[in-house]
């Protein structure tokens, strides 16, 4: 069975994590601790779909009551909530923040490319973005098999350096 409005998770993942690996292989900034940098990148990438009981991180009993409240794709699709959330880790650790808001923006972004798409810019702009990507149609395997490829190469490149 295809979901045809939500991109799926495995390729939010790989996403996120090849924003990162760039993101690590610029060396622009000097990031403490790499691997937990990486672990909130992932946290944020999945913690938007808390409000859709098919996600992978929705399907988690503890979150059904953010489900009764919310709808999916409504206020946790938003930059507004990713800098909310991002804020609150921020003042317990600046980078975990930082990588938090990452990830979360990343997972943003590619639901920007579903036919559902999101209301990214909410409250200021109520209208959606989104494309005709099909959650798990060829164009999304391909996106998939590309990033994860990507994602193999840039670990290899970083064990050579």
């Amino acid at each position: 069975m295809l979901k045809r409005g939500n991109m799926l998770t495995r390729t939010h993942f790989v996403f996120s994590v090849f924003l990162c690996l760039v993101l690590f292989l610029l060396n622009v900034v000097a990031i403490p601790n790499e691997l937990l940098f990486l672990l909130f990148v992932i946290i944020g990438t999945v913690i938007v779909d808390i409000d859709s009981r098919k996600s992978f991180i929705g399907k988690i009993i503890l979150f059904r009551p953010i489900q009764w409240v919310f709808s999916h794709r409504g206020m946790f699709h938003t930059i507004l909530f990713g800098v909310l959330f991002s804020l609150i880790i921020s003042f317990f650790d600046k980078w975990l923040g930082i990588a938090f808001a990452f990830g979360y923006l990343s997972h943003l972004i590619m639901d920007c490319f579903t036919p559902a798409g999101v209301r990214l810019f909410w409250p200021l702009w109520d209208g959606k973005i989104g494309f005709g990507v099909r959650s798990g149609g060829l164009i999304e395997e391909i996106m998939f098999v590309l990033l994860l490829l990507a994602d193999l190469f840039l670990v290899y490149r970083m064990l050579l350096i």
